[in-house]
Parts: structure tokens; C-alpha cells; sequence
């Protein structure tokens, strides 16, 4: 049965404020510094320097209530009562979670300007259109609605409010959790039993409510569809993206997948997180990554078909991805960056020191073989050179070129032969140093001097034009100015001039 509380109706005013132009004009004497809503028959005058900062009048003109930052205005009712708080101060729900509630509030009467005390706190939350204001007595929370109705007696342990695509609260009492509408219906048609467990709105993630029939096993039902989606039989459950959740039992995450209505990571391998998953774009399998407890040390992995890709002697600490499939990066428990390729599995380097973060790891020209590395490299070791900085590596971990700023490296691939890789960078001569090669110890070219790296293919052949001005030696100990070097498939070299 809904009743009506004794301190006075409570609607928010926001909502319903009819614009100034429906009603008083504000009086000249404040035109300058505030702008003007018509509540009621009041006037309620806000600064134009400080929001919080306010008056409000009667029908008369006349001044009959202010307020500002430390005493600010929570609500008029419909009833022409303005309820202030003269503090906010957070309040612990018991289980980790604080929030701030307006205490010590004033409701002020303005038709008689005159003044009582509130026998219960609110929280501070948006009160909105038909959002219900939800107020505490003592250690126990209730709700009413914007017509001074009681939609909760204060009998619950907590009131959550939750704003996705409509507005709703999460109740829970002694035995039980819920869901409301502004209504005061339970619009899911069920309650869940919490047992032990201390429920707050973390148990709401994408649209769904983690769920449970006895207290004891916990899984997922969809707001959405109105069903359980995750069967009620694990510790804890979440959703990670769109059909598959990590599930929780006796301390070990797996992974449920919602379409095959199987586990597809088990708690065999003894997994305690899933942080994320990525998706392979070539054989649309499942890369998991996981965090695992060694030896009291919190590490990170990656499964695949049921198996931990890195092996357990790399201490990895964190794992950092982006679109770079198969790569993945991080640091490991030395501080240094490592780069892991999930499609071997193999680590291709492990212990790079001074790396702030990668900008890309990626297949050179988008083929296996060779991978380009992008990196932001820590300042006081470039002198303060903040480009990117580029690696070479082939897919067996060996560097064909190291670390420079903002390196070229490019990938020919000739008819009939390996493909050829070229690596330039800017020496401080203002020309290009240039390295040619198959991979790494084979060079067909090395340390050329060249003006530009335009170069080109013509006839199945790397064309390389040489500068006049720079003299560079070929593989048979000739020095040459100018003309051009041509290169084919099997590496051989020809100068033409």
C-alpha cells in the first residue's frame, strides 16, 4: 500500500520547470547576474557565474530562500517545499562501494517560509523525468516517486539506480535481488537469491544481471531476452564480448560460449582472469589471454586450442594488442619489452630495453616472412628524437636491422627468387645509408649511399639509382659515382652507367 512520507512531497524540479516565458518575469534587480525558471508559482534564479549559486521567489518578488555550493538545492516538491542539503558526505554500502547522499536536509516550506528537518538522507543521484528518489533511514533504503508515493517501504539493504536504455534500480533486501522500473515493478517478473554473497551494481554488465536460484551457484541472465543465458552452476560469471563469458569455479576461469552452450576454455588449465580475446582473422579460432599464478606471481599467457602458447620460462607481466594479428606485445617481469607471435607459437624477442610503447607489429607488405616493428623509444635515450623508431626482424626472431628513426624498410618480391628487403634511414650526412639483403648475415648490398630510396622494379629487377656526388663501392671492389645499381633474383648485382 503506498503511503506518503511526513517531511513532504518530493518532486525534482528539473523536469518540470516550465520555461520564464510561461509565467514571471524575473525583476529587473536581477536580470544582469541570474537566469530565471518558473517552478510553481516561484521563481527560482540561478547566477550566471556559479551554477550553484541561487534564489528563489515568491509569487510576490519576494526573496525566500537562498542557496549555494555548500547548501545546495536538491528538489522542489508540488507541493512548493525545497529540500537543501546543508552537507554531502559519501556512505559505505559494506562492501567496497561509497556514494555520496545529501544529509542534514532542510525542507523549506515557500509559501510560509518556514522551515523542518528531514528524518532521512538522499542519495545524490539524477532525479530526472520519472526517476525515483532513493532515500535512506538508518541502514535501510527506500523509494518514492515524484507523487510523494512511497514505491518502497525503507526495508532494503540497498538501492542501486541504473541508467542504460531506460531507467532502472537494482533492490536488495535480506534474502533477495531485483530489478524495478520508475514504477515500482519488478519488470523481469523473478528475483534472485544472493545467499552470502554482498550484491551492488556490479553485478549488471551488457545487459545482463549476474544471477543465481539459490544463493549457492551463479550465472547470467539477459535483460534483454528475458532468460538465463549462462547456466546458474559457477561461483561467479561476466560477460567478455558478445556470446562468450568468463566463468569462475573454485578459484579457475573458463570460458562459456553462450551459442555452442559449452565451456571452450576449461578450468583444468588453471587460468584466474581472462583479460580480453581476440578473434584470428584467418581461421576465425579463439586466442585467449590469461592471467596465471606461478610461484605466487601473477603472469600473463595466451591459450589456443586449449593449450598456453608461451612457454612458463618468459615471465610476462602484461600483454599489449592491437589489430596486429599474430602479434602481441608487452612487458615482461624485468621491466623489457618482449613480441610474441601467436601463429607459430614462437617468441620472437624477448628483453628490449627502453621501449615506451609499439606503434604497430606487423608483416612487412602485409606478407609472412618479415616484420616490421613501430616504437615510441624513451626519450633520454634518442636525445629527444620523438619519431617512431623501426625494427626489422624475420618470423624466427633474428634482427635484420635495428632501431632507427623513422627506418624505411621495404619487401620486392622478383619472379623467381627470395624476396629482397631494403633498409634506409637518414646518416648525418643528410644522404641515405642502405642496406639490401635476403635476411639477416644475407646481404647482397651493404652501407650504399644514396640520395633518395625511390626505387624501383624493371624487367624482374631492383633498380637502385647512385648518386653523383657520393662515391660507393660494389660487391667487386669497384668504386662508383653515379649511374645505377640493377639487382635480380638471385641477388646478383650490375652496374650500369
Amino acid at each position: 500500500m503506498k503511503r506518503k512520507l511526513k517531511t513532504g512531497a518530493l518532486i525534482l524540479g528539473a523536469s518540470l520547470w516550465a520555461t520564464i516565458s510561461l509565467g514571471q518575469e524575473i525583476p529587473k534587480e536581477y536580470q544582469k547576474k541570474y537566469d530565471g525558471e518558473q517552478i510553481q508559482s516561484f521563481l527560482l534564479l540561478t547566477s550566471k557565474k556559479n551554477y550553484y549559486d541561487k534564489i528563489i521567489l515568491n509569487a510576490a518578488g519576494e526573496k525566500v530562500a537562498t542557496l549555494n555550493e555548500k547548501r545546495p538545492l536538491i528538489f522542489i516538491s508540488s507541493k512548493g517545499k525545497a529540500y537543501v542539503a546543508n552537507s554531502i558526505n559519501g556512505f559505505n554500502d559494506g562492501g567496497g562501494f561509497v556514494w555520496n547522499e545529501f544529509q542534514d536536509i532542510d525542507i523549506i516550506d515557500l509559501a510560509t517560509n518556514t522551515t523542518q528537518k528531514a528524518d532521512f538522507n538522499i542519495r545524490v543521484l539524477p532525479y530526472d523525468g520519472d526517476a525515483l528518489i532513493v532515500f535512506r533511514k538508518g541502514d535501510r533504503f527506500g523509494a518514492m516517486n515524484k507523487s510523494e508515493e512511497i514505491v518502497l517501504e525503507p526495508k532494503n539493504k540497498s538501492i542501486e539506480f541504473i541508467k542504460d536504455n531506460t531507467i532502472s534500480y537494482l533492490i536488495v533486501d535480506d534474502k533477495e535481488y531485483f530489478l524495478i522500473d520508475t514504477k515500482g515493478q519488478n519488470f523481469l517478473g523473478q528475483r534472485f537469491v544472493h545467499g552470502d554473497r554482498h550484491i551492488n551494481i556490479n553485478v549488471i554488465s551488457s545487459n545482463t544481471i549476474l544471477a543465481s536460484n539459490d544463493g549457492k551457484g551463479f550465472g547470467l541472465y539477459s535483460l534483454l531476452e528475458k532468460r538465463e543465458i549462462v547456466p546458474y552452476s559457477y561461483d561467479d560469471a561476466r560477460p567478455i564480448s558478445n556470446h562468450l563469458y568468463e566463468v569462475k569455479k573454485n578459484g579457475a576461469s573458463g570460458v562459456y560460449d553462450g551459442n555452442a552452450k559449452a565451456l571452450i576454455l576449461p578450468f583444468e588449465l588453471e587460468v584466474r582472469h581472462v583479460s580480453a580475446i581476440m578473434k584470428s582473422p584467418i581461421d576465425s579460432t579463439d586466442y585467449f589471454f590469461v592471467n596465471i599464478s606461478r610461484n605466487d606471481k601473477s603472469l600473463v599467457n595466451i591459450v589456443h586450442n586449449n593449450k598456453l602458447l608461451v612457454e612458463e620460462k618468459y615471465q610476462l607481466e602484461n600483454l599489449m594488442y592491437k589489430d596486429n594479428f599474430p602479434f602481441v606485445g608487452g612487458y615482461n617481469a624485468d621491466g623489457k619489452y618482449y613480441i610474441f607471435d601467436m601463429s607459430q607459437p614462437k617468441m620472437l624477442i624477448d628483453g628490449l630495453p627502453h621501449i615506451e610503447g609499439m606503434t604497430r607489429i606487423e608483416y612487412l607488405k602485409g606478407k609472412p616472412g618479415f616484420v616490421r616493428v613501430e616504437s615510441v623509444i624513451d626519450p633520454q635515450v634518442t636525445n629527444g628524437d620523438n619519431r617512431d623508431w623501426v625494427m626489422l626482424l624475420n618470423t624466427d626472431g633474428k634482427v635484420l636491422s635495428g632501431y632507427r628513426a623513422a627506418q624505411a624498410v621495404e619487401r620486392f618480391d622478383l619472379e623467381g627468387g627470395k624476396p629482397i628487403i631494403t633498409t634506409a634511414y637518414r646518416n648525418s650526412e643528410g644522404s641515405y645509408t642502405v642496406q639490401v639483403m635476403f635476411g639477416p648475415e644475407d646481404f647482397i648490398l651493404k652501407d650504399l649511399k644514396l640520395s633518395d630510396t625511390n626505387f624501383t622494379v624493371v624487367e624482374n629487377k631492383l633498380s637502385m639509382s647512385l648518386p653523383s656526388d657520393i662515391s660507393n663501392v660494389l660487391p667487386s671492389g669497384e668504386s662508383v659515382m653515379g649511374g645505377k645499381v640493377l639487382i635480380d633474383a638471385t641477388g646478383k648485382v650490375e652496374f650500369v652507367k
